[in-house]
């Protein structure tokens, strides 16, 4: 499902975009959680996989192991 960058609370997420040209992401799943406490949400922004955290977001590319391991503890199939 694509959504809005803008729509993602992440300024992180929103600065890598705005650098790349970027205006949707792929939402790709969550653990369900509300944000801001646990929640995680994961996205397929451009060509980077990234989730959001109640601090700064995982990107894949930065931290693969942390990232994979996230994501499978939250249920998301990527």
């Amino acid at each position: 499902m694509k959504i809005e960058i803008a729509s993602i609370n992440s300024q992180d997420i929103e600065k890598f975009a705005a650098q790349q040209g970027i205006t949707e992401a792929e939402f790709l799943g969550s653990n369900g959680e509300p944000s801001g406490t646990t929640g995680r949400s994961y996205y397929r922004v451009g060509d980077q996989l990234v989730a959001t955290t109640n601090g700064d977001p995982i990107w894949e590319a930065n931290d693969s192991a942390e990232f994979h391991q996230a994501a499978e503890e939250d249920g998301v199939k990527l």
